[in-house]
């Protein structure tokens, strides 16, 4: 095969894969146009459900067509990081992190000494992307 039919290939699979690229984010698109207003119904409905259910104090309203309910939900966020690692340092408070680690971090960590900080696992593996022509 010449160097001339392995770019005639080349290009014929790049152009057929932004276009596959670009009828996915159109569906996607559109299919979040036409749920937006859903979702927003949906939110209407459950704020009308919360005014009737402390209006009649009570936490749920069970039909034949489903039931409706509250539930309580918490969510968290570090409000101050500085005074949170002491916290957790000071207690040894391990628990109160998640096992994950800052990818970006761990980057730069391996950049300057190459290899992962300890306890660190990283696989790195060639992924194939394609752009448009500028």
């Amino acid at each position: 095969m010449s160097d001339e039919q392995i770019h005639i290939q080349d290009d014929e699979v790049i152009q057929k894969y932004i276009e596959l690229r670009d009828e996915i984010d159109r569906i996607e698109n559109e299919s979040k146009a036409r749920i937006e207003p859903l979702k927003a119904n949906l939110a209407t409905m459950e704020t009308w459900f919360q005014d009737q259910f402390n209006k009649r104090g009570v936490e749920s309203s069970k039909t034949k067509h489903g039931t409706a309910f509250t539930q309580t939900k918490t969510q968290v966020s570090v409000d101050n990081m500085d005074f949170f690692v002491k916290f957790v340092d000071e207690n040894k408070a391990w628990n109160f992190l998640n096992k994950v680690v800052n990818k970006t971090a761990v980057e730069e960590y391996i950049a300057q000494h190459n290899v992962p900080p300890p306890g660190v696992k990283t696989v790195t593996m060639r992924v194939v992307q394609v752009r448009r022509p500028k």
